[in-house]
């Protein structure tokens, strides 16, 4: 028969209780930043920085926010921000805590060679087709006056 602690009458938790049922230590706030023009990180808004935590946290590469100054796309590869219908970038960074945090993106590996198909294998291994007999009397027959090809360009090919 298993023994099960008791809680204390006094309404506190046991130790036993304590150490079933750690507290959950809450999430450290994730606040995404942008480079000012002088060079001085700061915030997005609370809503556009949960927009980029949520879409790099799915393993999305780009997401687009919008901003007081309009909508920029962010590039969580290059952690740059690029300004709809501009060419202006900007540097971005995520902060954990208050610190700054690099993203892990998901490793995408190249995906391996196909193998050739026996079609293109049998394309590639097969040799030219000379041109057949009757195609070069209707090449040099084509215009009387001046033949699409001669009978030595022709011999050339096969």
């Amino acid at each position: 028969m298993a023994m099960i602690a008791e809680r204390p009458r006094s309404g506190s938790l046991s130790q036993l209780d304590q150490a079933s049922f750690p507290e959950a230590s809450p999430s450290p706030p994730v606040v995404w930043q942008w480079m000012n023009p002088r060079g001085v990180w700061t915030d997005f808004r609370p809503s556009a920085s949960h927009q980029l935590e949520s879409a790099s946290s799915r393993g999305r590469l780009k997401c687009a926010v919008e901003t007081p100054a309009g909508q920029v796309t962010v590039d969580f590869q290059t952690m740059l921000q690029t300004q709809l219908g501009s060419s202006t970038k900007r540097r971005v960074q995520r902060l954990v805590g208050g610190e700054v945090h690099a993203l892990e993106l998901p490793t995408t590996s190249p995906s391996p060679p196909r193998a050739p198909s026996a079609a293109s294998l049998a394309r590639l291994s097969a040799p030219a087709s000379p041109v057949p007999a009757a195609a070069q009397s209707d090449l040099l027959a084509a215009s009387p006056k001046q033949p699409l090809a001669s009978p030595a360009s022709l011999a050339r090919l096969s």
